[in-house]
């Protein structure tokens, strides 16, 4: 049980990388979920139960350009998820251009946000 007592700077770097790419996974997955089916299909009801799904696009369903703007909305923010567990690894300690990417994805993924609200 001495590998519980560990401190994130003692782990081995892939060991690091693994566990903090394991979780951005697995916080993208529902938003690929969600997201692709509504940019195939071209329709999306409200997402992720009633009450957060109305807060998110709306209490009806989204169809045609709506739905799949709000598709790639959702899309994207999963890799906005990738993107900010990519930039906590100890591999992109020093490359600036991994934060930029995280905040370029953010920035790309308000506008489509906008964009599908709009449209709906």
């Amino acid at each position: 049980m001495k590998w519980l007592a560990w401190q994130d700077d003692e782990l081995p770097d892939g060991v690091h990388t693994t566990l903090v790419m394991a979780l951005a996974v697995a916080l993208a997955l529902p938003w690929w979920w969600a997201g692709l089916p509504a940019l195939i299909s071209g329709s999306l009801p409200p997402v992720m139960g009633p009450d957060f799904g109305t807060w998110l696009f709306g209490p009806h369903t989204l169809t045609g350009r709506a739905a799949r703007l709000a598709g790639s909305s959702l899309l994207v923010l999963g890799l906005v998820c990738l993107a900010g567990g990519l930039a906590n690894t100890r591999w992109a300690e020093g490359r600036r251009g991994v934060r930029g990417l995280f905040w370029a994805l953010v920035a790309l993924d308000l506008l489509l946000y906008i964009g599908a609200v709009r449209s709906g």
